[in-house]
């Protein structure tokens, strides 16, 4: 059977007879071409049957051996006794052989085999850089793409809202102020016609300092040098003056006990 010369994304093995040793020599090619730029592999005059040779189980003798799991094996035997398997690469790399089962000779436990040219190698310190690399910028892509068409709220508008959180183990984001909370405590007064400092005495009475959706603050040396408002925080300011026009924070502060410059502490 014509094919072409062996190299890194194609290998010849002749008379498979399915021993413990060509299996490990097989698994140890397909290993090493997930790893790589993935490949074909031809059997060429093999003398085991189609079910032994068959996708499921080719798939299940690999992924005895190593972890992660290699993904995507698939193999078609002819009436010549030839099985050609196909070995994409894999996005899951490096792939390694496990101490637990890889007991054969070729198989040792804890190398990551790749291809270099038409030979099994094991991998340098380089090799495995450049899969961790490579796997790392696939993760980021798939994000950036799982973002892209994202459905919900924003979609197709723009970058999708990202919810602002102070829980423990949440993802630390930097948001741009000036389009979350685009407001400071002067300019928030100003659209509701008052001063900065009634303004500081409502944002207390109501309580929005700290919470994400009405409040940013960021400290400085004597407190919060920066504090900026969201559109949230105004409509709950007029909501407010709605429904009592002539609400008077101040007074309401000093029947409660608390104070503006502290975020409604108790005095």
């Amino acid at each position: 059977m014509a094919h072409p010369p062996e190299s890194e994304s194609f290998a010849v093995k002749s008379g498979f007879a399915g021993a413990p040793e060509d299996w490990a020599e097989l698994i140890q090619t397909i290993v090493a071409m997930a790893n790589t730029s993935g490949g074909a592999i031809l059997l060429e005059g093999h003398s085991c049957s189609a079910h032994e040779l068959d996708s499921s189980r080719i798939d299940d003798r690999v992924n005895q051996y190593v972890g992660p799991r290699v993904r995507g094996i698939t193999s078609a035997t002819s009436a010549e006794r030839h099985c050609r398997i196909q070995v994409p690469e894999s996005d899951t790399k490096p792939h390694m052989f496990r101490g637990d089962e890889a007991d054969q000779a070729l198989l040792h436990a804890g190398q990551v085999w790749v291809r270099r040219g038409p030979k099994n190698e094991p991998a340098t310190p380089d090799d495995v850089e450049r899969m961790i690399r490579q796997r790392v910028a696939g993760s980021l892509e798939d994000l950036r793409l799982r973002v892209l068409t994202a459905e919900g709220p924003g979609a197709g508008d723009g970058p999708v809202p990202v919810r602002l959180s102070s829980e423990p183990g949440a993802l630390p984001i930097v948001p741009d102020i000036d389009k979350t909370h685009p407001f400071s405590t002067r300019t928030l007064g100003k659209e509701l016609g008052k001063g900065q400092n009634w303004t500081a005495a409502a944002v207390a009475c109501l309580q929005l300092k700290g919470k994400p959706e009405f409040w940013f603050g960021s400290k400085g040396m004597h407190g919060y040098a920066i504090q900026r408002y969201t559109e949230r925080a105004l409509a709950a300011l007029r909501a407010k003056l709605q429904e009592d026009p002539a609400w008077d924070p101040f007074a309401e502060l000093r029947r409660r006990g608390l104070r503006p410059g502290r975020g409604g502490e108790k005095t």
